[in-house]
């Protein structure tokens, strides 16, 4: 699979591109709707060190009650790798699509949508992540993959 460009609409409907529009505040409501279980919000930086060549990805996760966002604080290049669901809940991974994001970017996974792991590419990447932790401890399902997923960047 080959990672493309992220676009505005590209991750419809598994994710929302937040970005910030000149002249205007935008507000993006999925950032911090409060998940459909009791929680809190989470709010955590992350360095992630950076990965070099094709990207080799061996599981999918996902968030059944909260949704995700990731910002790239000091970030060149980043992936946002996404699988639709099948009909008994495991992710389509003949359908997994790979998206390059730059230092500008930031997205939304919607609730309960299959992704892989944050991985940053070119050097290492303070990364700021938010969601709705929930207190019963069962949202991060993941997906060991039968066979792994290779993005060529």
């Amino acid at each position: 699979m080959y990672a493309m460009p992220l676009t505005d609409d590209c991750l419809e409907p598994f994710a929302t591109r937040l970005r910030a529009h000149p002249g205007e505040r935008t507000v993006y409501p999925v950032v911090t709707e409060p998940g459909d279980s009791p929680g809190k919000p989470v709010f955590s930086i992350m360095t992630h060190a950076p990965v070099e060549g094709d990207i080799v990805v061996t599981k999918l996760e996902r968030h059944p009650h909260t949704s995700q966002s990731f910002l790239a604080l000091n970030s060149d290049r980043w992936l946002v790798i996404v699988a639709p669901t099948k009909a008994d809940g495991d992710p389509d991974v003949d359908k997994a699509m790979a998206f390059i994001a730059g230092s500008g970017d930031a997205i939304c996974f919607h609730r309960n949508v299959w992704h892989a792991p944050l991985t940053v590419l070119g050097r290492p990447a303070d990364m700021a992540m938010m969601m709705w932790k929930v207190d019963s401890g069962d949202d991060n399902a993941f997906y060991d993959l039968p066979k792994p997923l290779v993005v060529t960047v």
